[in-house]
């Protein structure tokens, strides 16, 4: 994850911030690139996408923890504090960034050891990371906003509609820490030791 987000560093502006967005937050890449500043409240620290705009056409809220709050707190700023409009314009045309390959390839070129990276990885290793700390895959099911019928079948899916949000929250501040600690720029990236994102054994 240092390695990536160091990569990051070499990436238009605009392309930096995002593609460390999505290290910082467990989301699908379209999603995230379509953020709009309408859907955020910084103070809440909160991200609340409408239904029209996530894949499973539910709405869904995400607690940013400090670093990924941090990131938008930036972007905000530089915009010049808007109420509306995208997070991370694309850097030629100012609209939704579809270069997802041309950002992932830039990621690869500047960190070699990544060559089998993929941008969905991230998603993967986050819920990965999840269950090795021992969090049920509901709660990380609900952070990933998975259909619900996915993990919740049956009497349990007719019954069962809480979001549990408290347990988001102290999930999402988990993975914050456990980011900040990895990110330490004090700390030296161990040379010779790579260890590659975690991704299934079958794609």
């Amino acid at each position: 994850m240092r390695a990536l987000w160091r990569a990051a560093a070499v990436l238009p502006p605009v392309w930096r911030d995002f593609a460390r967005f999505l290290i910082a937050v467990p989301y699908r890449r379209s999603e995230a690139a379509s953020l709009d500043w309408a859907h955020v409240d910084l103070a809440a620290a909160t991200w609340s996408q409408p239904a029209k705009l996530t894949k499973n056409r539910e709405p869904h809220r995400l607690h940013l923890h400090p670093l990924a709050r941090d990131i938008l707190a930036a972007r905000y700023e530089a915009a010049g504090r808007p109420t509306a409009g995208l997070v991370f314009p694309a850097p030629r045309s100012a609209q939704q960034i579809v270069a997802f390959s041309a950002i992932a390839r830039a990621l690869k070129a500047a960190a070699p050891e990544l060559a089998d990276m993929r941008l969905h990885d991230l998603r993967r290793s986050f819920a990965t990371a999840l269950g090795e700390a021992g969090v049920s895959e509901t709660i990380a099911d609900a952070i990933l906003n998975h259909k619900q019928s996915a993990t919740r079948a049956g009497v349990l899916g007719v019954y069962q509609r809480s979001t549990r949000w408290g347990e988001q929250v102290a999930v999402m501040q988990h993975w914050g820490r456990l980011l900040s600690a990895a990110l330490d720029a004090d700390a030296p990236v161990p040379s010779g030791e790579i260890v590659p994102l975690i991704r299934p054994a079958v794609a």
